[in-house]
């Protein structure tokens, strides 16, 4: 589990329109246009990312179920936005 506290030890009040938590890479040694990306958006092809979800999101490979899910345990902290990234434009072939 990942937490972060913010906190303004200046005089003056701050706004804050992103708070980025964590960002992680997954490998899942399969081509983009054979995973799924599912959240609250529905589910969206593995080669067209950038699409964000609410709360929480799954990219999985539905021929061998491997596959990742990240999302908020409670709301009552906090609340926010997932989006899947593509680090490169194809992914490993095998």
């Amino acid at each position: 589990m990942l937490t972060e506290t913010l906190k303004n030890s200046g005089d003056h009040d701050q706004f804050l329109d992103k708070v980025p938590i964590v960002t992680f890479t997954v490998n899942l040694q399969t081509p983009l246009s054979k995973l799924k990306i599912r959240g609250t958006g529905g589910l969206i092809p593995g080669d067209q990312p950038d699409s964000g979800s609410c709360e929480w999101m799954a990219v999985a490979n539905p021929e061998n179920r491997n596959g990742v899910v990240a999302g908020w345990v409670t709301q009552f902290k906090s609340t926010g936005v997932l989006v899947a990234h593509s680090s490169s434009p194809a992914a490993p072939q095998k």
